[in-house]
C-alpha cells in the first residue's frame, strides 16, 4: 500500500512540476515525465529507509484537513522496493534519452 502511495505522490509531484507548461507540455517534458516520477519514487523510498518510517497524508473527515502522519514501514520490503525502482532506472534513462532525441 505504501508503495502505491509513494508512487502516487511522485506522480503528483511530476504533475505539479509540469503544470506550468502548455496543455500537454513540451515534447521533452512529456518524454521525461516517467523518469521524473521514478526518480521521485526512489528519493521517497530512500528517505523512508533513512527515517525508518514513511510520511503519509491523511484526510480528517471531520475537518476536511489533510495532515501528514508517520506510518511504520517494513524496512526489508522498502529496501526491496528501492532495489526494484533502481533496477528500472537505467533502462528508463535510455528510453527517455531516445525519446528526447526524437523530439528534435
Amino acid at each position: 500500500m505504501r508503495i502505491v502511495l509513494s508512487i502516487g505522490a511522485a506522480l503528483f509531484v511530476t504533475a505539479c512540476a509540469t503544470s506550468s507548461t502548455p496543455v500537454g507540455g513540451t515534447c521533452e517534458t512529456r518524454a521525461n515525465a516517467e523518469l521524473t516520477a521514478l526518480k521521485a519514487a526512489i528519493q521517497t523510498s530512500e528517505q523512508n529507509i533513512a527515517r525508518g518510517f514513511a510520511m503519509v497524508r491523511q484526510l480528517d473527515p471531520a475537518t476536511g484537513q489533510v495532515t501528514e502522519v508517520q506510518a511504520p514501514i517494513n524496512a526489508a520490503k522498502e529496501r526491496q522496493n528501492l532495489a526494484n525502482l533502481q533496477g528500472r532506472l537505467g533502462p528508463l534513462q535510455a528510453e527517455t534519452s531516445a525519446a528526447v532525441a526524437a523530439c528534435g
